[in-house]
């Protein structure tokens, strides 16, 4: 037993080995070593730095010398330099704590430890992130569902498993070593382990096998080897290290060596054909087949009525199965031999496809381990990165402080260590000497402070860190003046506009109850939750302040919740109103909570732009008169006309709509053209910008209705803070759109229709009055019709802006116009000159846009308001339709600046233009091609629609460049109405007779029906919409067949000319229509059948 005892004290050496053989070397600490890497227990193999003796995965300190990301070549921990080739290796060991968890897992060999982190101190002025990883409970088998060996006590593997040197330990006869691998070869597929070998297999305790109870003394999966007699525990000990351990009640019986061995199956097996070999299924020897019970007879026939074997004595003289059908045992037996087999079959091809599917699943589960891996080990990287960057941030700042105080401490230091001398010279002075020194002394200590304390500035360094991870806060400061002339509830005061790290837009509101209330509104942005701070500032003690922070949920254009700051009691005796000017101020930020909630605030802002971005506002600023005015009870602005073609018009109620007499109430009117969603914005300006009174808000509007507010802001406030002009009027921007780019286009569709259904009422109208009229002179005087003459026709135009169009060198139309016959004119007018009047006289011209051409009497007249001033211009002239006739030097423009035609109030000038048929005769003969065109027309537009133009504007970046290497690039692809795919070829510096001084540019049908005929236009453009280079006609063309022009522009004239911007761009605008609606049809048809053909 003594023996005994000291062979077991042997095995209590630094040695661990695994169920899978592996031999580990113990910690004789209690701490375990862990990678500074990845945070993890180190992983085999191990190495060490020689400087600081830290241990880490080879694999991971691999990486981090070797990564050009990180670009370091220095140790983690210590800093020191540390080549790759100086890594000091180190063989695998394992804790004392760890190596009773061990768990060895057979289906691959593997061996899987419990992980432990040590509690590392954390070293001053070091920051440290640690990412807690929580894993699932355990970690399942990868390649299948293998039987877990039971841990043994002594730790030791079973025999089979136990390796030196590449041998396996313990005595086996042949005999069993040929029974395993036999039973091994059978039950394991892929690291499998059939389940009919758990169940059969003896049961692990301690280090040994047990046998179960067979049949017939059978042992069912276990072998026992080796000598089974007693020993007395003075045998040698085994070669990994340990003993046989004694029984507990028989020191002279030792344990048996025992291997552990898979079962075999119990099925019987069949061979490739599907036949056994066993007689009695084939029906061969009827020796092993049991007699006829009645006869004892062979049973070689089978009745199919009875569904029973029976013999020859039985089929031929049995009354029992008289008439019944019999076939011979053999041939019966084939068939249902071959039914079972194919049933066989179905479940051998099941097993089959799932054990692929089992192998698909298993797969992916390898592959998300491993992205897990590469995700932890990127996010290992960033948190390092992100720390080392705060700890640069932190020296940086405390730098610059200890500098500051470094700077002050040596000044103290040298004024005290003086002072001090002075002082003991002082105590140690006679007083006969001090009566005669004083002076002296006085000007030792004058001298004593050089520096005076104005002269250390303190400057303060912020707070705050950047930190990639976490948003910034982004702050506004709301100052609400006059806040004892708030009224309670009625009146609230706005903030300026804020602007957090996303982009998106923040309001305060503050208004004075009981309590002085704020809440925020996101008037920009993406709904979501968010987090906002809130402070009333202190100004005398800014720790006085108060201060709220909350994580919300806000919605768009809709306010959050309310908060109450503080009393209005206590804002005057706890000193947060100012004695000053009587106001305060509120500190409020907004930002993200998370950096996972920016990015995707982010995103769907992206979105959202890109599906409802719209072009701006469309403007105008409108006087408002007679406010002063008592009697005035509404003013009404001057119809504008928006984008769209929809007129609106501004209502002010000076004194309130019949409500409230104390405020001013506005409201916008839509007055004519297409009813729908929009957005709208009243501004009342002034001088101070900060001051402006602004509303923004969306409503549906219908024609006659009218939106607004009706407490838009006190009267008071409007007298008496500087709204009013000189002139007593106010200012007041109207801005309007459509509330999405989908509106807007939807509107634009609508309104020409209305238009055009206007028209041809009121063509149609017109028609007929006249006819009616012609019917009539005809009736009464015939003879007067050949010298009647018609009326004028007039019609005003106002030209705005004059000054700044003139500076911009633009000219501007007047809007449509109708005479009696219904032909559209329209006045256009170069403010600036045109052609050889260019920069002297003012130049009008007359266009007929649409009617008859012909002969027509016209007026143009520049008013003034001394009609005898009046610049006039009449006569007859032919018109072609789309022809502008006119005059180029119509008006000297220092003539028309100094004479007082300029309306100096609205910077405009006033013209007249009127025209009519020089006779009735030709009035009449107008109107009858009139009637014979407008039901050409009318049935034109029943047949046949215009098909509208599909446009795309591509930018090309970096020309010089692409010019120097002589390529070319294609455009981004225009997909028409039909779903035609075009684009268009670019060659920078040329191709074929334009190389090298011309750009050259070709449009290709990539995708479409081949032979198409297309309405094209090409068009590079220019800052000046006049300049723009087009190119346009109709073409047919082929699928994938370059056409174009070689020779588009001289690179000289894109320099100089202005073609090329700034930043080495151009810009082109390509549009694609077929001609006519009929042509549209044909080529859709065959388009969707080559779709239709390609799909099959």
């Amino acid at each position: 037993m003594m023996e005994n005892r000291n062979g077991r004290d042997r095995n209590n050496n630094n040695v661990a080995v695994l169920p899978n053989g592996v031999i580990l070397r113990k910690l004789k600490t209690k701490h375990s070593s862990e990678c500074l890497l990845c945070w993890k227990e180190a992983r085999i193999p191990k190495c060490l730095c020689p400087s600081c003796s830290k241990q880490y995965c080879f694999q991971c300190i691999k990486k981090w010398l070797t990564d050009a990301k990180t670009k370091s070549s220095e140790c983690p921990n210590c800093k020191c330099k540390l080549p790759i080739e100086e890594l000091v290796c180190c063989a695998g060991v394992l804790s004392d704590t760890d190596a009773s968890k061990i768990v060895g897992e057979i289906g691959n060999g593997d061996v899987k430890q419990e992980q432990r982190r040590p509690k590392n101190g954390v070293e001053s002025g070091s920051i440290k992130l640690v990412v807690k990883v929580i894993e699932n409970e355990g970690f399942g088998l990868t390649n299948g569902n293998a039987a877990v060996a039971e841990p043994m006590v002594n730790g030791s593997a079973p025999a089979k498993m136990l390796t030196v040197n590449g041998r396996q330990q313990g005595k086996k006869s042949k005999e069993a070593s040929r029974k395993q691998q036999q039973q091994v070869n059978h039950c394991e597929t892929n690291g499998k382990v059939n389940e009919a070998v758990k169940k059969e297999a003896g049961k692990v305790c301690n280090g040994l096998v047990h046998k179960e109870n067979g049949r017939d003394g059978q042992v069912n999966g276990v072998v026992e080897s080796g000598d089974t007699s007693s020993k007395n525990g003075n045998a040698p000990p085994r070669k990994n290290g340990y003993k046989k351990s004694p029984q507990p009640n028989s020191a002279a019986q030792s344990v048996p060596e025992t291997i552990v061995q898979n079962n075999v199956s119990l099925q019987e097996k069949i061979d490739e054909n599907g036949h056994t070999n066993q007689s009695e299924q084939n029906g061969e020897q009827d020796s092993d087949r049991p007699p006829c019970s009645l006869h004892s007879l062979p049973l070689i026939f089978f009745c199919l009525s009875c569904n029973l074997c029976i013999c020859e004595t039985c089929a031929l003289h049995d009354e029992t199965h008289a008439e019944h059908t019999f076939k011979k045992v053999t041939t019966i037996y084939e068939t249902k031999l071959e039914a079972v087999k194919q049933e066989f079959a179905v479940v051998t091809t099941y097993l089959d496809e799932t054990k692929k599917v089992i192998e698909n699943v298993e797969r992916n589960i390898d592959l998300i381990k491993a992205s897990k891996a590469r995700k932890l080990q990127e996010l290992s990287r960033l948190l390092h990165s992100e720390a080392e960057c705060i700890e640069r941030q932190i020296n940086r700042k405390l730098s610059v402080l200890q500098d500051q105080k470094d700077s002050v401490a040596n000044e103290v230091y040298r004024v005290r260590s003086a002072y001090k001398k002075l002082e003991k010279e002082l105590n140690a002075c006679p007083k006969q000497d001090l009566l005669v020194r004083d002076c002296e002394f006085v000007k030792r200590c004058s001298q004593l402070i050089e520096k005076p304390v104005e002269s250390f500035v303190y400057q303060p360094v912020a707070a705050d860190l950047e930190c990639d991870f976490i948003p910034e806060f982004r702050s506004e400061i709301f100052t609400v003046k006059d806040y004892q002339a708030i009224e309670p509830i009625e009146e609230c005061r706005t903030s300026d506009v804020l602007y957090d790290v996303v982009g998106f837009g923040w309001r305060l509101h503050a208004w004075k109850s009981d309590h002085l209330s704020v809440t925020l509104m996101m008037t920009e942005g993406v709904s979501g939750r968010y987090e906002y701070c809130i402070e009333l500032l202190h100004e005398a003690d800014p720790s006085r302040s108060i201060k709220l922070v909350h994580i919300d949920q806000f919605e768009l254009h809709r306010s959050g919740p309310v908060h109450d700051l503080i009393q209005n009691e206590r804002l005057v005796e706890e000193g947060f109103l100012s004695d000053r000017n009587d106001s305060l101020q509120i500190k409020f930020s907004v930002r993200p909570p998370t950096i996972v909630a920016k990015s995707r605030y982010q995103q769907e802002y992206i979105d959202q732009s890109r599906k409802d971005n719209i072009n701006e506002y469309d403007s105008n600023i409108i006087t408002i008169c007679n406010i002063r005015d008592p009697t005035t009870s509404i003013v009404l602005s001057k119809q504008y006309t928006d984008t769209v073609g929809s007129r609106w018009r501004l209502n002010v109620y000076p004194k309130g709509n019949n409500t409230n007499y104390r405020y001013l109430s506005t409201y916008v009117e839509l007055c004519d053209g297409v009813a729908g969603r929009y957005q709208y914005i009243v501004e009342l300006l002034h001088k101070d910008a900060d001051r402006q009174v602004k509303f923004q808000s969306e409503d549906h509007f219908r024609v006659g209705e009218i939106r607004g507010y009706q407490k838009f802001i006190r009267v008071k406030r409007v007298l008496e803070e500087g709204y009013l002009n000189d002139d007593g009027s106010i200012s007041i921007r109207l801005s309007i759109r459509p509330a999405t780019l989908a509106l807007r286009c939807q509107y634009q569709e609508e309104y020409q229709t209305l238009k055009e259904e206007k028209i041809l009422f009121q063509f149609n109208s017109q028609l007929s009055q006249h006819l009616t009229k012609i019917r009539t002179l005809r009736e009464e005087n015939s003879g007067l019709q050949s010298i009647a003459y018609p009326e004028y026709n007039s019609n005003i135009f106002v030209m705005r802006n004059f000054s700044s169009l003139r500076q911009n060198n633009e000219d501007i139309c007047s809007d449509n116009s109708y005479d009696d016959l219904g032909c559209c004119w329209r006045l256009i007018v170069f403010p600036n000159g045109d052609k050889e009047g260019q920069g002297e006289w003012l130049s009008v011209y007359l266009r007929l846009l649409e009617g008859i051409p012909g002969s027509y009497e016209y007026c143009v007249e520049l008013l003034h308001n001394d009609p005898i001033k009046t610049v006039k211009m009449e006569g007859t002239q032919s018109f072609e339709i789309q022809e502008r006739f006119g005059w180029t030097n119509f008006a000297r423009l220092d003539m028309v600046c100094a004479s007082g035609f300029i309306n100096e109030e609205h910077d405009s000038l006033y013209f007249r233009f009127s025209l009519r048929p020089p006779n009735y005769k030709a009035k009449c003969e107008y109107q009858q091609l009139l009637r014979v065109d407008a039901k050409r027309e009318n049935e034109m537009l029943k047949r046949e629609l215009i098909p509208a133009y599909s446009t795309i504007t591509y930018t090309l970046r970096n020309f010089s460049e692409m010019q120097q290497k002589e390529g070319f690039v294609y455009s981004d692809p225009l997909v028409d109405d039909l779903g035609f795919t075009w684009r268009l070829l670019i060659y920078a510096n040329g191709h074929n007779e334009g190389r090298g001084c011309h750009l050259s540019v070709f449009l290709i049908l990539f995708e479409g029906v081949t032979g198409s005929r297309f309405e094209y236009r090409v068009e590079l453009l220019h800052r000046n919409p006049v300049a723009n280079i087009k190119m346009e006609g109709v073409n047919v063309f082929k699928l994938k067949k370059i056409w174009g022009w070689p020779q588009y522009i001289h690179h000289d004239r894109l320099r100089d000319e202005g073609y090329l911007n700034e930043d080495d761009t151009l810009e082109f605008r390509l549009s694609i229509c077929p001609p006519d609606i009929k042509l549209k049809c044909e080529y859709q048809q065959e388009f969707i059948r080559k779709l239709k053909e390609s799909q099959k």
